[in-house]
């Protein structure tokens, strides 16, 4: 099975929340950060700009080799503004390891779902709960400004 293929299968009876819709089908680019194309911090710095106004840094500046390509997740790892939290909800960022240094981050989009991007596919909604993600799941984390929300 094709890594396109993991990434599309479908999520009986799931529906994705209104906000992630809008970023739906967007293709994976290295280093994206736009509609014509993202990855999967990409999927993050744009659902926290266009959705909830968060400007995040980008990252832009990292060299893609794989040892650097985990800097993005290992700064909402150490804290600041970030905070681990055991029970996800809409908007957190679900942290997984790839190997042993590569890591991938997609946005919670509703109970055990996520919005994401992953080489060669394109941005969807994927179950948190499915065997290639779960096994991998390091945590979550949650912006600080959304901390008291809810």
């Amino acid at each position: 099975m094709s890594r396109r293929s993991h990434d599309r299968v479908a999520i009986p009876g799931a529906v994705p929340m209104s906000w992630s819709n809008a970023f739906i089908g967007i293709p994976w680019v290295r280093l994206g950060r736009a509609r014509a194309g993202i990855d999967c911090w990409g999927v993050v710095v744009m659902t926290y700009r266009d959705v909830l106004g968060i400007e995040l840094p980008d990252y832009l500046d990292v060299p893609v080799e794989t040892a650097e390509m985990a800097r993005q997740v290992d700064a909402i790892a150490a804290g600041d503004p970030w905070h681990a939290v055991a029970e996800p909800r809409e908007f957190d960022v679900a942290v997984f390891r790839m190997g042993a240094i590569l890591r991938h981050v997609g946005v919670v989009a509703g109970p055990g779902l996520m919005l994401h991007v992953t080489e060669g596919g394109t941005s969807c909604i994927a179950s948190i709960d499915a065997p290639r993600w779960r096994p991998r799941l390091i945590g979550y984390c949650r912006h600080e400004t959304l901390m008291g929300a809810r």
